[in-house]
């Protein structure tokens, strides 16, 4: 899920689906004052067959400047050095899918916990963040505080000055004393009256 603050200057981008899509996710394009920097949210349904076509399918429809992040459920010791567990099959993918194409990195810090077994108390890492190589130095990614989730928030910060958007002054009612009477005579009449009259 997006939360975008209303002053952010962005737009929805229309992603087009893979055939029998595994992944869900929204995609917008957040514009600053000297790009577009387009941001794919994504899931990944645990256990699933992940194929590298589909992820690349929807990183190949991005801009040149982008953010991929989300709830992937892929675990690897790449982004997971200290866990004990093994790889899974979509930790696999995504770790294949970075050694191979020059135009993905991965932003996650190792061992970022977040997510919460609830029956095992063990902490993972399986909401990761890409982004394009370029932008690696500009991006911080960090867990926020327990909101009684599974999942702790994350939080992907990027050093870019975005486009806001200037709010003018809202518009005032205009109350003037010898209008009231009319006013509140028309609030009192029957809707039916007040469209006939007007």
């Amino acid at each position: 899920m997006f939360i975008i603050k209303n002053t952010l200057t962005y737009r929805i981008k229309q992603i087009t689906p893979y055939r029998d899509a595994k992944i869900e996710y929204q995609c917008i394009t957040i514009i600053s004052k000297k790009s577009e920097t387009d941001i794919l949210n994504m899931y990944i349904p645990p256990n699933t067959t992940l194929e590298q076509e589909e992820f690349l399918h929807y990183l190949n429809q991005l801009q040149n400047q982008f953010i991929i992040c989300g709830d992937m459920n892929g675990r690897h010791r790449l982004w997971e050095p200290s866990s004990y567990r093994n790889n899974n099959p979509i930790g696999n993918v995504l770790c294949e899918i970075l050694d191979n194409h020059d135009n993905i990195t991965l932003a996650t810090p190792p061992d970022l916990n977040t997510h919460m077994d609830g029956n095992t108390g063990n902490s993972s890492t399986i909401d990761l963040c890409f982004v394009s190589p370029h932008l690696l130095p500009q991006t911080n990614v960090q867990t926020l505080d327990d909101m009684r989730s599974d999942h702790l928030p994350v939080q992907v910060t990027l050093n870019i000055e975005p486009n806001r958007k200037v709010r003018g002054k809202r518009s005032k009612w205009i109350i003037n004393d010898e209008f009231w009477p009319t006013w509140q005579k028309k609030c009192t009449e029957p809707s039916h009256e007040r469209t006939r009259d007007n």
